[in-house]
């Protein structure tokens, strides 16, 4: 990824009584804020882990496939080798998806996927991209990604969930411990029983 050395992932802390949680993943507000309220944010974005959904491409249909709900800045965070498509662009219009090769082949043959139309559960979905296959090393996996809507911060729900990925790209290098000082308790500023504490790992 082209801005490795800028990327960092919002892990989260939960103490409940004498016990301390850790968690990798964090709520989905905490990306909407931090883009929000700190200038040396430069994106953020959530990775919603993979799940199987029923998909169909014509008369193809299938279930067994990893798709991922990502924030529209996703594609310009990591760095994905595009084949088709623009990522600074490809995730804009809420009714896009964008395949990996792979799939967009299993979907459409050997004709161009941009500009089709599948459906995923029961939603048509344009196709806005094709990229290369993700490594298989890598930890963000998914055969195809669409966008998805950010919570609200006046969500109380949502700042109790530990569903998503949540990562942060920065305009220039920070102070990874003095930076955290600073996101440490916010989300105690939305929900005071919540005891969850944020921080950064590169």
């Amino acid at each position: 990824h082209e801005n490795k050395d800028l990327i960092y992932r919002v892990t989260s802390r939960r103490i409940v009584g004498d016990k301390s949680y850790f968690s990798p993943h964090a709520p989905m507000p905490i990306a909407g804020v931090l883009k929000d309220r700190f200038p040396e944010v430069k994106h953020a974005t959530v990775f919603n882990l993979p799940w199987h959904l029923r998909i169909q491409a014509g008369e193809k249909i299938f279930n067994n496939n990893y798709g991922a709900r990502v924030a529209s800045s996703f594609f310009e965070i990591f760095t994905f080798s595009f084949i088709r498509g623009d990522p600074k662009t490809a995730l804009l219009d809420p009714a896009s998806v964008v395949l990996t090769e792979s799939f967009a082949k299993q979907c459409f043959g050997s004709s161009d996927a941009v500009g089709k139309t599948i459906n995923i559960s029961l939603k048509d979905r344009k196709v806005t991209g094709v990229i290369r296959d993700v490594p298989y090393h890598s930890h963000i996996r998914f055969d195809f990604a669409m966008p998805i809507s950010l919570p609200g911060v006046e969500d109380k729900y949502a700042w109790r969930g530990f569903g998503s990925g949540v990562y942060v790209q920065f305009a220039h290098s920070i102070n990874m411990a003095e930076f955290n000082k600073k996101i440490k308790d916010i989300a105690k500023e939305y929900d005071p029983k919540i005891s969850t504490q944020f921080s950064l790992q590169p």
